[in-house]
């Protein structure tokens, strides 16, 4: 079995910043293996990396890495602003964009990856999951919380005799979003 969730580095959706990056593969790469994933496995979650205000980053790079993340179908995105590391081939290279530009375009990807989150949590609505119980939800005697198999927190409820338990697998049919994740209905175990 394979988990329904994987992880893409873009780290920017510019070509000429992706090759002071020394990023082998295009834009176009990252975008046609995004949904060849997407179109093969219903339901995946793909979440990708990316680094705001990399040296010599332009407002029309950042466009293009917030238009082309905005544009795929993506679960979660991971945002950093670029800092500089001593030993590192950017090292050279300095730190040009302003701090605060750096953290405008942090805070609009974040946001996006909020929005991004909740549509794909929206969308998984009415599906059945395969959940991994790990821990009480928010009231432990009535919910546990796990992961389903494609990345989304789930929480379901307990029943009287206590079960489900952390380490056992069930099957969730998905009927609210949450704030981080979604509620389930118990299906049957796994």
């Amino acid at each position: 079995r394979v988990a329904r969730h994987v992880h893409l580095p873009l780290q920017s959706g510019s070509d000429s910043i992706r090759e002071g990056m020394r990023r082998r593969l295009s834009a176009r790469d990252f975008e046609h293996l995004v949904r060849e994933f997407d179109r093969r496995v219903p339901g995946i979650a793909i979440a990708t990396d990316v680094i705001a205000g990399f040296p010599g980053e332009t407002d029309a790079d950042f466009q293009r890495t917030f238009d082309l993340l905005e544009s795929l179908p993506i679960f979660a995105l991971h945002a950093f602003s670029y800092s500089p590391r001593p030993g590192s081939l950017a090292e050279p290279l300095g730190d040009p964009v302003h701090g605060d530009v750096k953290r405008r375009r942090t805070a609009a990807l974040r946001r996006l990856s909020d929005a991004k989150a909740h549509t794909f949590r929206v969308a998984q609505l009415g599906g059945e999951a395969l959940v991994l119980l790990e821990k009480g939800g928010r009231d432990e005697r009535a919910f546990l919380s796990g992961l389903a198999d494609n990345a989304v927190r789930v929480e379901v409820p307990r029943a009287a005799n206590g079960r489900p338990r952390p380490g056992d697998v069930v099957r969730a049919r998905l009927v609210e979003v949450t704030a981080d994740g979604c509620r389930g209905e118990l299906v049957e175990a796994a």
